[in-house]
């Protein structure tokens, strides 16, 4: 018989190297996803359309759409009984949500006379809360609100221009959006409110610097929706914005291209109980 020769650690040094080879198991790992609940109150017998969002807290950021939009981490539609539920990784977040008054996608920026929850309350205040790994934070049931009168008057830092198709024609109801790199793959800056019949846009920012623009219909990430429309400022090479403090950048015009029927890059929100939230009420 030809005998084995078999190296075989005593207990204690395969507990010591386990315990080195932990971390570098644990590095690879996801870790779990948090869950944001609440609910929100509305008069008896009003129909609950509408969206709750998660803005990263850890950016200096504070979401506002009456100065400039920014795209949320995370958003979700309201349920029928205008309750909701996001998750998202663990980390600092802001809470808001849009009860629609006007018929449209519910999710997207605000539009006139939408109700607005939590962030920025009435007083001018956000609900910021911190997410912990596999966490569930229930918000409870939010009754103050505001009414959106629309964005305050376009001052620099901000981009506008109009949005054409290759004949030159006017687009409305698309969005432009506003990038930090040059491939287009990071999350948005800020978003543009929809084009009206003329094409014009404005779009806010909350600091200068460098930026490209891209027009998509769609507010969520993903490819373009099926038939919408796609454009990037400077064609096939996106170009650089260069924006200031002292004057908005203006007449930037971009084209856009149609989407051939028969391609959806409609996507699901991607977001998909409880526990002590721990919140802050910031100014």
């Amino acid at each position: 018989m030809t005998a084995k020769n078999e190296m075989r650690l005593p207990s204690f040094g395969r507990l010591l190297l386990l315990l080195l080879l932990l971390p570098l198991i644990a590095w690879g790992e996801e870790p779990a996803m948090g869950r944001v609940t609440g609910s929100l109150a509305l008069p008896a017998g009003r129909e609950c359309r509408g969206v709750a969002s998660l803005w990263p807290g850890d950016e200096g950021r504070v979401p506002d759409p009456r100065r400039y939009l920014i795209i949320p981490f995370s958003a979700v539609p309201l349920s029928a009984s205008c309750t909701f539920e996001l998750a998202a990784p663990p980390g600092d977040y802001y809470l808001g949500a849009l009860v629609r008054a006007t018929p449209g996608p519910e999710i997207g920026p605000p539009r006139v006379g939408d109700r607005v929850f939590m962030t920025p309350d009435p007083d001018g205040k956000s609900l910021r809360l911190e997410l912990g790994a596999g966490e569930h934070l229930d918000v409870g049931r939010q009754q103050r609100f505001w009414t959106y009168a629309g964005m305050e008057e376009l001052r620099p830092p901000g981009v506008t221009g109009r949005v054409r198709d290759s004949e030159g024609r006017p687009v409305a109801g698309v969005l432009v959006f506003a990038f930090a790199d040059p491939e287009l793959t990071r999350q948005p800056l800020a978003v543009s409110a929809r084009t009206g019949v003329d094409g014009r846009y404005a779009l806010r920012l909350d600091h200068p610097g460098d930026i490209y623009l891209r027009v998509k219909d769609d507010y969520r990430g993903g490819a373009p929706l099926d038939g919408g429309h796609v454009g990037v400022y400077g064609g096939a090479v996106p170009m650089r914005v260069a924006v200031g403090t002292k004057e908005l950048v203006g007449d930037l015009d971009i084209e856009v291209l149609r989407v051939p029927a028969g391609r959806t890059g409609k996507r699901d929100p991607a977001s998909p109980r409880p526990a002590s939230p721990t919140l802050k009420t910031e100014d």
